[in-house]
């Protein structure tokens, strides 16, 4: 298979590579629309929420809140540096050239802030993790333009990648899920006489979660010149379809069995994997809200995809924003999908801290949690039906530009 052939002329430089910048720095798209006022946001009022909870309507944020579905919306990558006419013109391949090599320098560049004595609540961890998950999204996005095989092909590299991913939530999760152990523990001057659920959470499950990590960061660290110099040579064309049909992420082109088209420009790929993972996330979303709870295997499963499938949604319609026709419209639609994505996140928290308290035997903690999801639940349920979250996602995929 032959490999990409940059363009080298004025509007492009021959790689891509972004500077040494602050912890999960990157450059912005020049013209992200600013946040709507109120009164641009007329979706239906939510119901009461359950005590303890405040649903907002779809769109509308706390200040805190606003700063952060902002900064969600600031991640185009390295390619942003050209003008909508260049980029529209990207194979897909040329895409990947452009933004992949430079997200994973920042990436290796991160891990540097977290190590052996990572605490569960430190602040560091989320702008690592959003360094490691933007470089984990591009991999998938991209995953047909690299070799598959092999000890430092794409399939080993997204194996350790989810890895560190996934240590850094483990231990992250520790906290935020709201545990009522480290609630009133916290994490420094422990006292060392502790017994039973405590002792096991500071003296074995934190310790285990921290050395996870420290493993994971080892392993990817040392293989990666090896990985970096496979990034820097995308294939001309997809290959291997049909083993990466079967390992990529359903929540990309693995979920919807289709693959980018050597006749399609890289926007024109992208905006066909958007279309039908919308299609996917309103039958996600009409399965959901016929859930009594999301108790059980299969309706975690199911309340979990939702979750993640609209947060890669906006994800890439992030990295990409150029996938819209109106990028201001496309941006009113991502703030609104990302209420979704918090509101969710309010149970997924409990499930986890449910799940955490199992593990540590504090049975009285899990019963809380699982009391707070069942109170929040039929609230919620409301909700996503009173905001339009399925008419929402079609408007999403109308928005997107030719495909």
């Amino acid at each position: 298979m032959m490999r990409i052939v940059v363009r080298v002329c004025a509007r492009m430089s021959k790689t891509s590579h972004v500077a040494s910048a602050p912890l999960a720095s990157l450059p912005i798209a020049p013209a992200l629309p600013p946040a709507p006022t109120a009164a641009a946001v007329t979706p239906a009022r939510p119901a009461a929420p359950a005590d303890g909870f405040k649903l907002r309507p779809a769109g509308d944020f706390s200040k805190a809140k606003q700063a952060l579905v902002d900064g969600v919306l600031r991640q185009a990558g390295p390619h942003a540096r050209l003008s909508r006419p260049e980029v529209e013109k990207l194979t897909f391949a040329e895409l990947a050239h452009e933004d992949v090599p430079g997200l994973f320098d920042q990436a290796l560049r991160a891990l540097q802030y977290v190590g052996a004595d990572t605490s569960p609540d430190d602040v560091k961890i989320r702008g690592v993790r959003k360094s490691i998950e933007r470089l984990r999204n591009h991999l998938d996005l991209f995953a047909s333009v690299y070799p598959l095989d092999g000890e430092h092909g794409w399939g080993q590299l997204r194996k350790q990648v989810d890895a560190v991913y996934e240590a850094l939530g483990q231990l992250k999760d520790l906290h935020d899920s709201g545990l009522a152990l480290s609630a009133s523990l916290g994490w420094s001057d422990v006292p060392s006489d502790l017994t039973g659920a405590a002792a096991k959470l500071h003296d074995e499950v934190m310790p285990q979660r921290r050395q996870r990590l420290v493993d994971a960061c080892a392993t990817f660290e040392a293989n990666a010149p090896a990985f970096r110099a496979m990034l820097a040579s995308p294939l001309e064309a997809p290959t291997q379809l049909e083993k990466h049909d079967a390992k990529d992420s359903r929540f990309y082109w693995g979920g919807v069995k289709a693959n980018p088209k050597p006749t399609e420009t890289g926007l024109q790929s992208i905006r066909r994997l958007l279309e039908k993972q919308a299609g996917l996330a309103r039958t996600n979303s009409k399965n959901v809200t016929a859930l009594d709870s999301p108790f059980g295997k299969k309706s975690e499963r199911e309340f979990h995809d939702l979750r993640k499938r609209v947060r890669s949604l906006i994800n890439v319609a992030a990295y990409f924003p150029e996938v819209f026709a109106e990028p201001a419209h496309g941006a009113d639609l991502q703030r609104k999908l990302y209420s979704l994505v918090l509101e969710f996140g309010d149970v997924e928290d409990r499930l986890v801290r449910l799940h955490t308290a199992a593990e540590l035997g504090d049975l009285e903690d899990r019963a809380t949690a699982e009391t707070e999801v069942l109170n929040l639940w039929p609230h919620l349920m409301r909700w996503q039906r009173e905001q339009q979250i399925e008419g929402l996602l079609q408007d999403f995929a109308d928005a997107l530009g030719p495909a």
